[in-house]
Formats: C-alpha cells, sequence, structure tokens
C-alpha cells in the first residue's frame, strides 16, 4: 500500500513488504481490498477481488493485471490478458463494496506462474481534485495461478557491488519463496540488520535480488542469514552459499 503523486511507479517489493504488515483486508484511507493474496488451481477458473469503501465520498478505482516475473534480479510486471478482471473500471458508494472477478482466460498451465493485481484509486475530478497533484492509493495483490512444482529451493549470495551491499536468492524449485522475518548476524550471532515484515518473492525459477541498507563492511562481517521461507524458519550459514528451506 502507498500513497503516491500523479503517475509515479512504485516498486512492488516495498509495496509487498507493507501488505504483509496488514490483516487479510488491506485498507487505506477509505479504499480497502481483500483478499491479499490470490490463488488458482484447476478447478478454479475465476476468483473474487472484493474492493470496500469506508470513505464518505464516492470513490473512483481501476483494477489492472500484470504478468509478473523478474529479470536481472529485479520484479517486473508486463501488461497480460492472461488473466482479466471484470469490471476494470468501479465506482463505490461510501460504506459500499463491489465484487471484481478475476477470470483466467488461458489454459491451466503446468507449472506455477505469478502476477500481480494493481488497485489504484483514481481521483474524482467532480470533487475538484487535480490529477496531478492527488495521492493516488495503490494497491498490489499477488496472484499464482498452477499447480505448486518442488518446494522452492534457494541459493544464497550475499556480496558487495561498489559501496553497496546485495542479497541474491535463486530459487531452483517450482514454487515461489516468499521471503520474510529476514536477519543477517555475525559470527558472534551480533544483528547486524533485520527486516521483520515481507522482503520480497523469489519466484519459482528465478533470481531475485535485494540492496540492503548497510555499510560495505557488512558484507563481509555476516556469517548467519536467518528468515522465515513461506513461514517456515531457515538459517543459513552463509559461507555455504546455499540453503534449501
Amino acid at each position: 500500500m502507498h500513497a503516491r503523486p500523479g503517475g509515479a511507479r512504485i516498486g512492488t517489493g516495498l509495496l509487498a513488504g507493507l501488505l504483509l504488515l496488514l490483516s487479510m483486508t488491506a485498507r487505506a484511507g477509505g479504499l480497502g481490498v481483500s483478499p491479499i493474496l490470490l490463488e488458482f488451481d484447476a478447478r478454479s477458473p475465476a476468483r473474487a477481488l472484493w474492493l470496500t469503501n469506508a470513505g464518505d465520498h464516492v470513490l473512483h478505482g481501476q483494477v489492472r493485471v500484470f504478468r509478473w516475473t523478474q529479470e536481472n534480479g529485479e520484479d517486473r510486471l508486463t501488461p497480460t490478458r492472461e488473466l482479466v478482471v471484470s469490471p476494470p473500471m468501479v465506482e463505490i458508494a461510501p460504506g459500499s463494496q463491489q465484487l471484481v472477478r478475476v477470470i483466467r482466460a488461458t489454459p491451466y498451465p503446468a507449472g506455477e506462474q505469478a502476477y500481480r493485481i494493481l488497485v489504484n484509486e483514481l481521483p474524482d475530478t467532480s470533487r475538484g481534485e487535480n490529477l496531478g497533484l492527488s495521492f493516488v492509493m495503490e494497491f498490489s495483490v499477488p496472484v499464482f495461478v498452477g499447480d505448486a512444482g518442488t518446494p522452492a529451493q534457494l541459493s544464497w549470495n550475499l556480496r558487495k557491488d561498489n559501496d553497496q551491499v546485495v542479497l541474491e536468492a535463486r530459487n531452483r524449485g517450482g514454487t515461489r519463496a516468499q521471503v520474510s522475518a529476514f536477519a543477517l548476524l555475525d559470527a558472534h550471532g551480533k544483528t547486524l540488520m533485520q527486516e521483520p515484515g515481507l522482503l520480497g518473492y523469489a519466484l519459482a525459477g528465478q533470481l531475485r535480488r535485494w540492496t540492503l541498507k548497510l555499510p560495505a563492511q557488512a558484507a563481509a562481517d555476516a556469517q548467519i542469514l536467518q528468515a522465515r521461507i513461506n513461514g517456515e524458519p531457515i538459517r543459513v550459514d552463509l559461507r555455504a552459499h546455499d540453503a534449501t528451506p
């Protein structure tokens, strides 16, 4: 969940971290979105996404679907028609809710595929809101379609990149890896950094890279990585550069 001016783009990694702190209904101002994650199996050609308006004026919104991949370690969103939403534009009265149907428009895939649904609250020009100045709320809902393959299998690499510390997680499994409750420790067990929320996802068969807010020396000092992968705790000796949750 983010407030953003105009058409500025929001990083999905940061957005996902904030969403993890919320309940099964994400809410910002008057707009609420539920659930905050959707999964399709072979028996589910459609899923329901509920938008609610807890504000005191009519809410206008837009719902879009993107294919979600990771390239060069970064999240990439590409417009797609593999999933469609109906309706894509909404107008919700105060105290009301709107059902948005998310429909699978292609054959059921053999492996897990990832998407994101972006829900934007739009400025209401009838109330004199200026599109260029108004803050627009955006929610990003992860969507996973397809049978889960082999469990997430992560290998880790922590390195210096000029003056930055970079963490890489390569997922060789057939299921996404949700990385949360992340911490780095030195050889004496001292915590060098901690991210109690959601760090992000390493999608099935892909590489995810994060730039950490750490001094470059921390890349040499850090020896233990602790995290939860899909809710399960792991503890990794980074000198081995490999862990399988």
